[in-house]
C-alpha cells in the first residue's frame, strides 16, 4: 500500500505542478509584470514595434525605427505567431511567442533525461520557476532564445547518440538560429562543437558529428546574412552601433570589476530565486563534472551542460548590468545539472552537506545585501532568509516532507531528495504570491495614458506620437507612433530636426520621461520651446521607480523648416 501510495505521489505531485506553471503563464497575458525593479524593464515594445507595424499596416518598416534587424527571427515568429490570434489586444499578441516557448521550453527540457522521474522533477521546477513564469508572460526574447538553444542541445545529443547527420545538422541550424533571435546567442556555437571533445568518442563518431553541426551552423549563417545582414547592413551596423555603445559603458574593464561583475552573477537575484538547484549545480560542476573530466569519464550531454553553464557566464560577465531576462539562458541547465547531483550522488553526507552550502549562500547574501531577518516582506532572489517567518515556513515544510517520506519506508537519501525538491518548489510560492499573483490583477499603469492618447488621436487621422517609450504606448493603445529610442542618442536641436525631415512625416505630439526633461531642455532648448505640455502621468519604470511621462503637443513646426525654433 506504501508503495503504490509513493509511486502516485512521484507522478501526480510533479504533474499538478507543471499544469500550475501552465496555468499562471496563460492566465491574464496582458497584465503588466511584477512591481519588481529586477525584473522589470520595458524593453519589450522596442523588439514588437516592427512586428506591431506589420500586423497593422503590412509594413516592417515606416520610419528609421528598424529594430527588428537586432533581432530578426524573434520578429518574424513574434509577428506570425500574433497574426493568428487575430481579436486580442496587441500586447497579448505580441507576448504570444513567449506564452508558446515558455510552454515548449519545459517540455523539451524534460527530454534532457531518460529517467521518467527526473523528467517529471525537471519539468515541474521550470514549469514553476518565477523568473522563468514572468519572461513567458513578457515580449523579450529571451525566453524564445532559451527554447531555441535548448533544441539546438538536445538535437545535438540526439545526434551524437544515434550517429545521425541530419540531427546534428538540424542542431546547427537551430544554434545558428540562436544569435538572429539575439546576438548574445552566439555562444551556443563553441559549446555544441567543443562538448565532444570533453568525451571519449570515436573519431568516425566525432567526425559525422562535428560535420554535420559545422555544416548546419554555415548554412543558418548564410541564410542570416542573405536576408538581414546584406540587405540592411547600413542601418544593422547602426543600430548595432547604438546598442554596443551604451553596453560598452557597462563592461568591466579593470580586475575589480571583472571579479564584482562575476560575484554579481553567482549572487544574483535571478539565481537565487533558485536558492537549492542552483548551489546544487555549482557543486555537480566541481564535485561531479570537473573531477571526471581529465579521464574524460562524462557523458555528451553532461559535456553539453556544462559548457553550457561555463559559456553562458561567460558572456553574461561581460556586463556590470544584470538584469534578470539575460540570465535565463542559463536557467535550463543550472536546473538539469542541480538535479542531476541530487538523484546522481550515493553519499548522504554530500547531499546534506550541499543542502547546508545553499543555505548558507541564501544566508550570506541576505547579510549583505542588510536583508537578514527583515520583517515586512520577502524579497524575491535575496534568500529564503530575507523574511523569519517564510524562513521558519519554508523549513517546516522541508522537515515534514522528510518526516513523511522517511513514514513510507523510503531510505534516508530518497527522503532528502524528495524533501529538497519539495523545499525547491515551495521557496517559489512567496515570490509569486507576493509579485507575481497580485500583477494579474492591477490596474494597467497605460490604462489612463492609453485612453488620452487614443482620444486625441480619434480627434485627427494624421496624428502621430514621438519621444520616450511611445513604442511601449503603442502596445496599450491603437495609435501611430515614431519611437526615438536607440535613435537620437544625441539630443540638440540639430539632430532632432535632421531626424525628424528624414521621417517623412513629422509627429503631432511628443513624450518626454520626467526624469530626460531638464536634459532636454539643456541641450535642445529650441526644440523644447515649439512643444506645449498637456498631461503628467505616473509610470513605474524598472529600477527608477515612480517616474512621471509628460505629454506634449507641438505649438510649431517651424524650426524643423528653418532649423530654429519659434521663440
Amino acid at each position: 500500500m506504501h508503495t503504490q501510495l509513493t509511486k502516485k505521489f512521484y507522478l501526480l505531485f510533479p504533474v499538478l505542478i507543471i499544469i500550475t506553471g501552465f496555468a499562471m503563464r496563460i492566465y491574464m497575458p496582458g497584465a503588466d509584470p511584477p512591481h519588481w525593479s529586477y525584473v522589470y524593464n520595458t524593453d519589450e515594445s522596442y523588439y514588437a514595434y516592427n512586428a506591431l507595424n506589420k500586423l497593422k499596416q503590412d509594413q516592417w518598416f515606416l520610419n528609421d525605427a528598424k529594430y527588428s534587424l537586432l533581432t530578426p527571427l524573434f520578429s518574424l515568429l513574434q509577428y506570425y505567431t500574433a497574426k493568428t490570434l487575430d481579436g486580442f489586444s496587441y500586447v497579448v499578441r505580441l507576448r504570444s511567442i513567449n506564452l508558446l516557448s515558455g510552454v515548449l521550453s519545459v517540455i523539451v527540457l524534460a527530454f534532457f533525461f531518460h529517467n521518467n522521474r527526473m523528467r517529471l522533477t525537471t519539468a515541474a521546477l521550470w514549469a514553476f520557476s518565477f523568473i522563468g513564469i514572468v519572461y513567458s508572460r513578457l515580449g523579450n526574447p529571451e525566453m524564445t532564445l532559451t527554447l531555441c538553444i535548448q533544441v539546438s542541445v538536445l538535437l545535438a545529443w540526439l545526434s551524437f547518440e544515434k550517429r545521425s547527420f541530419s540531427l546534428a545538422f538540424l542542431a546547427g541550424i537551430f544554434a545558428a538560429a540562436s544569435p538572429a533571435i539575439k546576438i548574445s546567442g552566439i555562444f551556443i556555437f563553441p559549446v555544441i562543437i567543443l562538448a565532444v571533445f570533453l568525451c571519449k568518442t570515436e573519431n568516425s563518431k566525432r567526425n559525422l558529428y562535428l560535420s554535420g553541426v559545422s555544416i548546419g551552423i554555415a548554412a543558418g549563417l548564410l541564410i542570416w546574412c542573405a536576408f538581414v545582414i546584406i540587405p540592411y547592413y547600413n542601418e544593422w551596423s547602426t543600430l548595432q552601433e547604438a546598442l554596443t555603445s551604451g553596453a560598452r559603458d557597462h563592461m568591466p574593464k579593470t580586475l575589480f570589476q571583472m571579479s564584482f561583475s562575476l560575484l554579481s552573477l553567482l549572487l544574483s537575484p535571478a539565481l537565487l530565486a533558485m536558492p537549492l538547484i542552483w548551489p546544487m549545480s555549482l557543486c555537480w560542476c566541481i564535485f561531479h563534472f570537473l573531477p571526471n573530466l581529465r579521464k574524460r569519464e562524462n557523458s555528451l550531454i553532461e559535456s553539453l551542460l556544462f559548457l553550457w553553464i561555463v559559456f553562458g557566464f561567460a558572456i553574461l560577465s561581460t556586463s556590470l548590468d544584470q538584469p534578470a531576462r539575460w540570465q535565463l539562458i542559463i536557467f535550463p541547465p543550472v536546473i538539469c545539472t542541480g538535479l542531476m547531483f541530487l538523484f546522481n550522488n550515493k553519499s548522504r553526507k554530500v547531499l546534506l552537506f550541499s543542502l547546508f552550502f545553499a543555505l548558507s549562500l541564501s544566508l550570506f547574501y541576505a547579510l549583505i545585501t542588510d536583508t537578514f531577518l527583515k520583517t515586512d516582506t520577502i524579497v524575491p532572489g535575496r534568500g529564503i532568509f530575507s523574511h523569519p517567518l517564510i524562513a521558519a515556513i519554508l523549513f517546516s515544510i522541508f522537515f515534514i516532507t522528510f518526516l513523511i517520506t522517511v513514514s513510507f519506508k523510503i531510505e534516508t537519501k530518497k527522503a532528502i531528495i524528495t524533501a529538497v525538491i519539495v523545499l525547491e518548489i515551495a521557496a517559489q510560492i512567496p515570490l509569486h504570491s507576493a509579485y507575481l499573483l497580485p500583477s494579474y490583477h492591477r490596474i494597467s499603469q497605460w490604462e489612463s495614458l492609453s485612453k488620452d492618447v487614443e482620444e486625441i488621436a480619434s480627434q485627427n487621422n494624421n496624428t502621430i506620437f514621438s519621444g520616450d517609450m511611445v513604442q511601449d504606448i503603442a502596445l496599450h493603445a491603437d495609435i501611430e507612433v515614431l519611437p526615438t529610442y536607440f535613435l537620437m542618442d544625441e539630443i540638440d536641436d540639430n539632430f532632432i530636426g535632421e531626424f525628424f525631415k528624414r521621417q517623412g512625416r513629422r509627429p503631432t505630439h511628443f513624450i518626454i520621461v520626467e526624469f530626460n526633461d531638464l536634459k532636454w531642455s539643456r541641450t535642445a532648448p529650441l526644440f523644447m520651446k515649439s512643444l506645449e505640455e498637456i498631461k503628467r502621468y505616473p509610470l513605474l519604470i524598472g529600477g527608477a521607480g515612480f517616474r512621471r511621462v509628460i505629454l506634449y503637443r507641438f505649438k510649431s513646426y517651424d524650426w524643423l523648416e528653418t532649423g530654429k525654433a519659434v521663440s
